[in-house]
């Protein structure tokens, strides 16, 4: 199964048109359980930690326990089983505040444009614009919501009364992005401060980059593509000549963030001209957010906000993640968090049956989960959400959880004729170090 995780699945703009949320399957339909699974729900319930949840508020002792076992991490992976669940959103909102105010974390690392994440960044560090202002062109709607809007308001209230070194921030890791104008707005002021009589000449090397819309940059003049590939490395071999001067004139971290909107125009250049939108994306996600990470420090510790395909460890289904490469990289340093749910509704465009787009953004539901999957087993558990820490688990459900199971979860686009498309095969345990389960979900709030 291919996961719908697609370029498309991300950038589709279009608003929530349909009043009425799709309904999947039969309501009265119900799954029996077999003796061994009803032993290993018992077990799951013995096991977990469960959480309260009314009207989006999580009690700050419920993810203690949790808190505290990623209290010691450098990066913190929180993923998403869809795109557009308010609970899911509203969970990550409140472990990250936890995490920020009981384990000295740093910042959060989103899956969005690095250079529409910086915008939001000025205004949650500077107060520049509005949170509102600064949301609403950050390029992908499933992350122009209420519950995210709620997370930046509440960064900029931390952050107000803070010194500039205390400061937590929202910055983004994704090299894709609708085009360059914020990277190179932000290259462009701080080769004005540092070199003012040269800056023009200097950008004027990337005048052949295309200034709106990259979606057809693919289809271009090769000889186009050379010439900008050639002009980035160039003007990246330049900065780092004059490193030593420039940092004279500036400080080391504003030097480094133009390197690094420089190198983000490079990626991004790269990406769209080869449709990269894959591993390689991945890749460039995870590189982004280690360097972030090491830009602060090397015991800084920051969360990365995606989706569950990007944070997990794809190891055991050979499959180079975002969350593959930091496992690789950090070691028991970089953990994760899935979530999962067993019915409700979710915001997602209508994919076709290759994922793509086949109608606008809308709220969906399912009412059921199809039977044996490791999402409606956990239905069975008593309560209405709880979560696993896998290292907490007894042998014998840490083993079952180290199998491969059958697993739900899409991005972006879902379509209920297709169900069964959105179901991927991985030992779970392995995947996640924490599982996170809502029984059932509403859609979150877009704006």
């Amino acid at each position: 199964m291919k996961p719908c995780l697609l370029f498309l699945c991300l950038v589709v703009l279009s608003a929530c048109s349909d009043p009425e949320p799709i309904v999947t399957s039969d309501p009265e339909v119900r799954c029996h359980m077999s003796p061994g699974e009803q032993e290993r729900v018992d077990s799951w319930a013995s096991e977990s930690y469960s959480f309260d949840y009314a009207d989006g508020v999580i009690p700050e002792e419920d993810l203690i326990p949790m808190a505290t076992y990623l209290a010691d991490a450098n990066i913190v992976g929180m993923g998403e089983g869809t795109h557009g669940t308010s609970e899911f959103f509203t969970f990550k909102v409140r472990l990250f505040q936890t995490l920020v105010e009981k384990a000295d974390f740093k910042a959060i690392v989103f899956e969005l444009p690095w250079g529409t994440a910086q915008v939001i960044n000025e205004y949650v560090t500077q107060g520049k614009g509005s949170a509102e202002t600064a949301l609403d062109q950050s390029f992908y709607w499933i992350y122009n919501t209420d519950e995210v809007l709620e997370l930046v308001e509440w960064m900029r209230d931390y952050n107000a009364s803070r010194a500039a070194e205390d400061h937590i921030h929202f910055v983004g890791c994704d090299p894709q992005g609708p085009h360059f104008i914020e990277e190179r707005r932000i290259l462009y002021d701080y080769l004005n401060e540092v070199i003012p009589d040269s800056a023009n000449q200097f950008m004027g090397t990337l005048d052949q980059l295309p200034s709106g819309d990259l979606s057809d940059y693919y289809k271009g003049d090769l000889s186009t593509h050379l010439a900008n590939a050639q002009a980035t490395f160039d003007l990246l071999q330049k900065m780092e000549s004059y490193r030593e001067a420039w940092t004279a004139r500036s400080g080391t971290y504003e030097f480094e963030i133009a390197k690094f909107a420089l190198e983000v125009i490079r990626q991004r250049e790269a990406l769209y001209w080869f449709s990269g939108y894959g591993e390689e994306r991945d890749r460039t996600m995870a590189a982004n957010t280690q360097r972030w990470q090491e830009l602060w420090g090397a015991d800084t510790k920051v969360a990365a906000w995606a989706h569950n395909y990007h944070v997990l460890d794809g190891w055991a289904i050979r499959s180079i993640r975002m969350g593959t490469s930091l496992r690789l990289e950090y070691g028991a340093s970089y953990k994760n968090v899935g979530f999962s749910f067993s019915k409700g509704q979710f915001n997602a465009f209508l994919a076709n049956f290759q994922g793509g787009f086949q109608g606008s953004v809308r709220a969906q539901r399912i009412d059921n989960m199809l039977c044996g999957i490791t999402n409606q087993l956990f239905e069975e558990v008593p309560g209405e959400q709880f979560y696993l820490v896998m290292d907490d688990l007894s042998p014998a459900t840490r083993t079952y959880f180290n199998s491969t199971q059958s697993f739900f979860q899409c991005g972006a686009g879902f379509n209920p004729a297709f169900q069964q498309q959105y179901i991927i095969d991985l030992p779970l345990g392995e995947a996640f170090d924490v599982l996170v389960h809502f029984d059932e979900t509403t859609a979150s709030r877009l704006r």
